[in-house]
C-alpha cells in the first residue's frame, strides 16, 4: 500500500500542479494603472477610500466598497468586474449613493485618527520568524485573503494591505500592527453597512 501511495505521489502529483492558476503576488506593490477604483475614481472626487480582497479564489472577479467626497457631499457604493478572458475584464459596473455627512465623515475621521494610512505595509506583511539561533525562517500560506484599503485624492494614492493578518498575527505576534489592521477592517466594514 505505501509503494502504491508513492508511485501515485511522485507520479499524478506534477500533472495536478500544471493545473493551477499561476501564482500571482498579491501583496506586492501595486501602481495607479492596476487599481480598477484608481482608474474610476481619482478624477472624480476629492477623496476615495476604496476596500476590495484579493486572493487565488477571487481572482477573476473585482469587488471594491467604495467611500468617496467631492464638494462636501459624500457617496457610498460599489464596484464590480469580471475576467472574461485571459487578461481581458469586463466592464466595470458601479453604483453610488450619497449618504449622510456625519457618519461618512465620522468613519473618515476614524480611519485616519486610527493611523490606517500610517501603518507600514512591511510589517503588515512581514512573514519572517526568527529562529533560537538567531537565523530566520520564512512562513508561508498559499490560497489565503489579503484585505487592501486604497486612499486616492487627485495628488495621492496610498496602499495598505494585509494578507491573511489574522492567521500570521497568530503565528507571529510580534507584529502588532496586524491586529491595529484587523481591528480598523472590522470597524469600517461595520460602519460602512450603517451608511
Amino acid at each position: 500500500m505505501a509503494k502504491l501511495l508513492m508511485l501515485v505521489f511522485f507520479f499524478v502529483m506534477p500533472f495536478l500542479a500544471i493545473a493551477q492558476k499561476p501564482e500571482i503576488n498579491y501583496t506586492g506593490l501595486d501602481s495607479q494603472r492596476h487599481s480598477l477604483a484608481y482608474r474610476l475614481f481619482s478624477d472624480k472626487f476629492d477623496t476615495v477610500i476604496a476596500y476590495t480582497t484579493e486572493g487565488y479564489w477571487q481572482s477573476d472577479n473585482s469587488h471594491y466598497y467604495i467611500l468617496a467626497v467631492k464638494g462636501g457631499f459624500y457617496y457610498k457604493g460599489t464596484v464590480n468586474s469580471k475576467r472574461v478572458s485571459t487578461g481581458n475584464w469586463s466592464k466595470p459596473y458601479f453604483k453610488l449613493k450619497k449618504v449622510e455627512p456625519k457618519k461618512a465623515r465620522g468613519l473618515i475621521e476614524y480611519l485616519n485618527k486610527s493611523n490606517l494610512w500610517g501603518l507600514s505595509r512591511d510589517s503588515l506583511n512581514n512573514q519572517k520568524q526568527r529562529n533560537p539561533d538567531g537565523t530566520f525562517s520564512e512562513l508561508t500560506l498559499q490560497d489565503a485573503t489579503n484585505y487592501r484599503f486604497e486612499l486616492i485624492t487627485p495628488d495621492n494614492y496610498s496602499i495598505i494591505d494585509a494578507y491573511s493578518p489574522e492567521y500570521f498575527l497568530e503565528e507571529l505576534p510580534e507584529y502588532i500592527q496586524r491586529a491595529q489592521f484587523i481591528k480598523i477592517r472590522d470597524r469600517f466594514l461595520s460602519a460602512y453597512k450603517e451608511l
